[in-house]
């Protein structure tokens, strides 16, 4: 009985994370198992951006970071995204304070990467899927990406950086597009969140690089 208790607890703890989070209400109901007025409390405490669910921003070939991004933190976590594996709540919320902590200034929230992953899921299974991806890799870097109507056969940050060597303006539109000026977790610090190996690793790599996009003449953006 105890050891029961213990676990709904630690999944209710769970769910109560995703919504403050900003998690939509339904989505929350619908893969948590618990009653909405259990976590309704907690809902968006944390002041996520209020993005929905929606594919219309995936146009912006900018954005392509973003999802990629995603890509890499996911299968430093739980491996293949592209696997019919369905997440438990508590994977899922490993993958979404992950990202948040490696990228708080990123324009993504809980809602966002939910449906991102459902939709690579989805899209792995069917090749018209909104969201694919490239498992032999960028011919750049080597990574998995998503395969974006408007670039070639490398990432959105490989493909987007050769074209900002010739004008550079287009690091201040990557810029303006992916990045917001607040922080979506303004109110967790990183330290408290239980991150996997696999991110504890790519924060320490990337904790310089990544407090800003490069101007002229640096790299990188991925």
């Amino acid at each position: 009985m105890n050891s029961l208790l213990n676990h709904r607890d630690q999944h209710l703890m769970t769910m109560k994370l995703l919504s403050a989070l900003g998690l939509e209400k339904r989505v929350i109901k619908g893969i948590g198992g618990v009653i909405p007025r259990e976590t309704n409390l907690y809902h968006n405490a944390l002041g996520a951006l209020p993005l929905r669910k929606g594919e219309i921003w995936l146009q912006n070939r900018y954005n392509g970071i973003l999802v990629d991004r995603l890509i890499r933190v996911y299968e430093s976590i739980h491996g293949d995204i592209t696997s019919d594996k369905a997440l438990s709540p508590e994977d899922l919320c490993t993958v979404i304070t992950s990202y948040l902590a490696l990228y708080p200034y990123d324009n993504m929230n809980a809602t966002r990467i939910f449906y991102l992953i459902k939709n690579i899921k989805s899209g792995a299974q069917n090749k018209g899927g909104v969201v694919n991806v490239e498992s032999e890799g960028c011919n750049t870097c080597g990574q998995k990406y998503y395969i974006h109507p408007k670039l070639t056969r490398n990432c959105s940050a490989c493909e987007l950086e050769k074209e900002a060597k010739k004008d550079p303006s287009i690091y201040e539109e990557i810029r303006r597009t992916i990045y917001v000026e607040g922080t979506n977790l303004s109110n967790v610090r990183p330290k408290s969140l239980k991150l996997s190996d696999g991110v504890v690793k790519i924060l320490k790599q990337s904790s310089e690089r990544e407090k800003s996009l490069p101007r002229s003449g640096e790299s990188k953006i991925a």
